[in-house]
């Protein structure tokens, strides 16, 4: 009988995280239980909507290698992981388990406020290759602590980065996030 109550509890504990990561992952910025969105400055939602970052709407307007980059990390701070995980290229999120560790990945940012964008060893750059170095101030959620490695190797504060994209047909996709050139 103990037994049955146990399984019992420890499913609809399950049912109940589940329900959450759901709630968290695809309810919006207008969901309760999301922590409020923290903007740069009005520049950058207005570039948003006028971008519509969204995967469709990437291929409404295409964007360029430092667009995609913006609209990339602008879907991170507003805690859209998997518009962001959208964003990034097929041999990045090579399955579902990878898709699935990019989101875990962009939901432990509490908040994420791009300082700077710049072009990265542009002598290098391709027709289809160009890397960005990123300047942003960043906050962990406390929880990230305990991640892989803790707060996914950010600083409460400034960071900085390195985004490579890869254009793809016409369209611009993020490779990864680097700590280095």
């Amino acid at each position: 009988m103990e037994k049955q109550i146990f399984a019992i509890l420890g499913g609809g504990i399950l049912v109940l995280a589940i329900i959450g990561v759901s709630l968290r992952q695809f309810g919006g910025k207008d969901n309760i239980f999301l922590p409020p969105i923290q903007e740069k400055n009005s520049t950058s939602s207005s570039l948003v909507d006028t971008l519509k970052t969204s995967l469709g709407s990437q291929e409404e307007k295409k964007l360029d290698g430092k667009e995609t980059v913006e609209a990339f990390l602008q879907a991170i701070s507003d805690h859209k992981s998997s518009e962001a995980v959208g964003f990034m290229a097929p041999k990045a999120v090579n399955g579902d388990n990878q898709k699935q560790a990019w989101g875990v990945l962009f939901n432990a940012f509490k908040s994420l406020i791009v300082k700077s964008i710049e072009p990265s060893m542009a002598q290098d750059w391709t027709k289809s290759k160009e890397t960005y170095k990123v300047t942003m101030d960043v906050e962990m959620k406390p929880e990230s602590a305990n991640g892989p490695i803790p707060y996914y190797g950010y600083e409460k504060g400034s960071n900085i980065r390195w985004i490579s994209v890869e254009k793809i047909g016409d369209t611009w996709k993020v490779l990864g996030i680097n700590t280095g050139p």
